[in-house]
């Protein structure tokens, strides 16, 4: 006799990140992350922040304290990628 298989329903998952800048949450000035881990290269991370009228970048200073922690929104499923000091 075959037993019942229980199938879950199926959840999204959640993209999550948090980026830090010299200890500030800066996560909403930024609309895209992209994060390359390569074993051929160095790794990096592209942070995309929308600044139409210039408000931003009186903030964002070359050699500043960056730290990207991303995943996915359920606990114990994002950590952090880099912490380094930003260039432009």
């Amino acid at each position: 006799m075959a037993l019942p298989v229980q199938l879950r329903p199926a959840t999204a998952r959640v993209p999550y990140y948090r980026v830090m800048m010299e200890g500030e949450d800066i996560s909403s000035w930024v609309s895209s992350v992209s994060v390359v881990e390569d074993d051929h290269q160095a790794d990096h991370v592209s942070l995309s922040i929308p600044d139409p009228r210039m408000i931003y970048a009186d903030a964002l200073f070359e050699g500043t304290t960056v730290e990207v922690d991303a995943g996915y929104a359920e606990p114990d499923q994002h950590a952090l990628m880099i912490g380094r000091s930003s260039q432009r």
